[in-house]
């Protein structure tokens, strides 16, 4: 699994926060290019999240989950049914927050131990 060092999982997790502020300044059209950037690095990052046995309901409600927990800090205890165990609903949270920060070019995929 990737490693997302504490210094880059603080700066996704602000990114992520403050992606409600964001996504009004885009409907607005007062969005800067960063705006714009993060909103495409949350999308993709979403997309190419690998969820594997998940239709695309099922794919798209644990999506909103872990998107969820990561803008309010909420702990999988408090999200209801996430139709994953603990374990893997943080698994993949950190995968989503690698992806936001591939995606930022925050990390160089090219140089990673990534087999994914």
């Amino acid at each position: 699994m990737e490693y997302l060092g504490e210094d880059y999982k603080r700066i996704v997790k602000a990114l992520i926060h403050s992606d409600k502020e964001r996504k009004k300044r885009i409907r607005r059209g007062t969005a800067t290019a960063f705006d714009i950037k993060v909103d495409n690095a949350i999308k993709t990052a979403m997309k190419e999240l690998k969820l594997d046995g998940f239709t695309a309901s099922t794919r798209k409600a644990l999506i909103d989950k872990l998107y969820e927990s990561i803008q309010y800090n909420t702990p999988w205890e408090m999200l209801g049914d996430t139709m994953v165990c603990r374990s893997l609903f943080y698994r993949y949270r950190t995968r989503l927050m690698y992806l936001v920060a591939v995606h930022m070019d925050m990390i160089d995929v090219s140089q990673s131990n990534d087999n994914t």
